[in-house]
């Protein structure tokens, strides 16, 4: 909300600056409960900055915005798999202290963000180039991106719940030709993959296009991981990867131009609240799979997918209609 009130440039740097400094200091703590105060502090600085960078990202050119997008998610998904490995080297050599590592490589960080800011600020860069003419009425445009919304929340459900038991399943196997661990890296892997991809097609056919794609193929590659021969449950994680990975940039792009007048807001709802269906999702799936079987549970992940489809169909049916009638006009 404030980032579509207030440059978001000018909060990207503020949520780097916040989130590094006190992750840096975290190695001088020694209370349990001011090291937890600390950390969900800390985590505030990461909101702060995620919709206002997502704002910064597509809105600088509309014709690569697809791929902007994709190198905004894959570079996020690169960091958080370096980091531990990055920390624990540092506290290796040194000590827990060693965490104030963080506070310089934030600065530097920092004004390169700030830089940038002030070069958009210079160059008057608009963040939201839409125009009055071809904004479908208020009403229709909520209920649009409530569409995109219920089929990104029908992602993470099916994502979350994969990736919380497909160990378990694949330990189940009489004859497992491939490890949880191994799994779960062929898989995100190709999530990374599958996020290039969409954002380089997603400039190209459209994100609605692409997004619809990738949730309605998804399920009949995740049928093959029913099926225990070694070649289907491979190209069921290649495929599941890559079709998940078309969703993420995709699905931040058409939230934004589905309500391109606050699109910190859609941004943050996307990125952040319509992940907490999926945490729930995984629990309920696993509920079902204490009650019945994980097999069962399983099945029943073939229809988050087959939901979200439906609704980025119906959501750019809607959208379509709406720019005729502008045309008409």
């Amino acid at each position: 909300i404030i980032s579509d009130r207030w440059h978001p440039g000018r909060l990207s740097v503020l949520g780097v600056v916040w989130v590094g400094s006190l992750m840096g200091l975290l190695g001088f703590i020694t209370d349990y409960f001011a090291l937890a105060f600390l950390v969900g502090l800390a985590s505030i600085g990461s909101s702060i900055f995620h919709p206002a960078a997502a704002s910064i990202t597509s809105g600088r050119d509309s014709n690569v915005e697809g791929r902007a997008m994709a190198y905004f998610s894959v570079s996020g998904n690169l960091g958080a798999a370096l980091s531990p490995l990055l920390i624990g080297i540092f506290l290796g050599w040194f000590s827990l202290r060693s965490t104030l590592v963080l506070i310089p490589i934030t600065f530097l960080v920092t004004i390169a963000l700030l830089r940038l800011s002030l070069q958009n600020a210079k160059v008057g860069v608009r963040i939201n180039t839409s125009s009055n003419t071809d904004k479908p009425d208020k009403k229709n445009k909520l209920f649009v991106f409530s569409l995109i919304l219920i089929a990104v929340m029908c992602r993470s459900w099916f994502y979350f719940s994969v990736q919380t038991y497909l160990p378990t399943w694949l330990s189940q196997l009489s004859d497992p030709s491939l490890s949880g661990e191994n799994a779960l890296f062929v898989l995100m892997i190709t999530v990374g993959l599958g996020s290039l991809i969409g954002g380089w097609l997603s400039d190209r056919i459209g994100p609605g296009m692409v997004m619809a794609l990738g949730l309605g193929l998804l399920s009949p590659f995740f049928f093959m991981l029913l099926s225990p021969e070694k070649f289907s449950l491979y190209l069921s994680l290649v495929g599941m990867g890559v079709l998940i990975g078309f969703t993420f940039p995709t699905s931040i792009i058409l939230a934004q131009s589905a309500l391109s007048s606050n699109i910190g807001l859609v941004s943050a709802m996307v990125i952040g609240l319509a992940w907490v269906p999926g945490g729930i999702g995984a629990s309920v799936t696993g509920l079902v799979a204490d009650k019945f079987s994980l097999a069962t549970s399983f099945n029943l992940l073939l229809i988050p997918p087959i939901l979200g489809a439906i609704s980025i169909f119906i959501a750019q049916f809607l959208r379509s209609k709406s720019v005729s009638r502008v045309n008409i006009s």
